[in-house]
């Protein structure tokens, strides 16, 4: 019953019937049959064809359904917006009352790394001033302990030509630039502005 249902399913020609499809010729004494290729081969194949159509058509033609692209994209998108929910939450507990500074090498590079991008045009790369004042002596004109440094990048001083950073700087790239600044007090540098504002207690 198996051999039968087997037979079945290739369109196997009977052993006792293949002389009705022997091909002519023959090769080393060997001839070959001319079987019809198995009707379950052929639907699979037709089947594979029209799937590759309707693809195509869904896919490509009529924009129904997403490519990998387009669902990286997204995904991409959904794990961004996560990202940027959890750093919001963490970065929501750093403000101008809660700052400190920070002393990890990492985050104090990355200070200056922003500092160097941000500020330098109107500090100087040394924070000797320029435009700005001088970071690096005892006087300051807006406080000089992290708090009011974070307070004063944050806002920025309209008044006196600084711009409010907090549009485009989250607050521990602030709080990064703030402890880079820290650690500029007392050094020396190529060409320091004189002192504005007042001593500086801290």
């Amino acid at each position: 019953m198996a051999k039968d249902f087997i037979s079945n399913i290739n369109n196997a020609v009977p052993v006792d019937e293949e002389e009705k499809i022997l091909l002519e010729g023959e090769h080393d004494g060997i001839q070959e049959l001319d079987n019809a290729l198995p009707p379950w081969w052929t639907y699979f194949f037709a089947g594979c064809v029209l799937f590759g159509v309707g693809y195509i058509l869904y896919y490509h033609t009529f924009a129904m359904g997403g490519l990998q692209t387009l669902e990286y994209e997204r995904e991409v998108a959904i794990a961004k917006a996560h990202k940027e929910k959890l750093l919001a939450t963490k970065y929501a507990k750093i403000n101008e009352n809660t700052v400190e500074a920070l002393t990890a090498a990492e985050d104090l590079e990355t200070g200056k790394t922003l500092f160097l991008k941000k500020c330098a045009s109107c500090h100087a790369k040394d924070g000797g001033g320029g435009v700005g004042p001088n970071l690096t002596d005892e006087n300051w004109l807006h406080g000089c302990d992290a708090k009011a440094i974070f307070k004063t990048i944050t806002y920025g001083v309209p008044s006196k030509g600084m711009i409010s950073w907090q549009n485009q700087l989250n607050p521990l790239q602030i709080q990064q630039i703030t402890s880079h600044i820290l650690t500029l007090k007392g050094k020396s540098t190529e060409k320091p502005k004189e002192a504005q504002g007042e001593p500086c207690n801290n």
